[in-house]
């Protein structure tokens, strides 16, 4: 029995460090990804203040209100839009997580129980045999 327990805690630490190892891979990555939009909308908030700097300051007074006025309602939209597209990234990170762990733990679940009992059976109907022997 010992050795068909230990072959069951040997898969199951297997499947479980694997596991581990597929969510760090999704973690790393979503990270870069996250990283990479956040870079990307930093280079959006420079763009924005150096055209209010070098374009709307130049321009005569009805016309730099407006350029202010529409540079920073583009500005905004193009904010929210890298919130939700970082939101939407950060959610299917999540849910591959999620689903990684699901789809691999509840049929190992089901694998390792099975396979306990079935290590309990015969190392029972085997202790069994052995008192009727000796």
């Amino acid at each position: 029995m010992l050795r068909c327990m230990r072959v069951v805690d040997f898969v199951e630490r297997q499947v479980l460090s694997a596991i581990e190892a597929i969510i760090e891979t999704v973690e790393t990555v979503c990270r870069e990804v996250v990283t990479q939009i956040e870079e990307w909308h930093s280079r959006w908030e420079e763009s924005c203040e150096s055209v209010r700097r070098n374009v709307c300051t130049w321009l005569p007074w009805p016309l730099d209100a407006l350029c202010n006025w529409v540079t920073e309602t583009v500005c905004k939209m193009v904010e929210v839009f890298f919130s939700i597209i970082t939101t939407i990234v950060k959610t299917v990170c999540e849910t591959i997580k999620s689903l990684v762990r699901i789809l691999i733990l509840i049929p190992m679940t089901i694998f390792v129980t099975v396979f306990r009992i079935v290590c309990f059976v015969v190392d029972f109907i085997v202790n069994w045999v052995k008192i009727i022997i000796a």
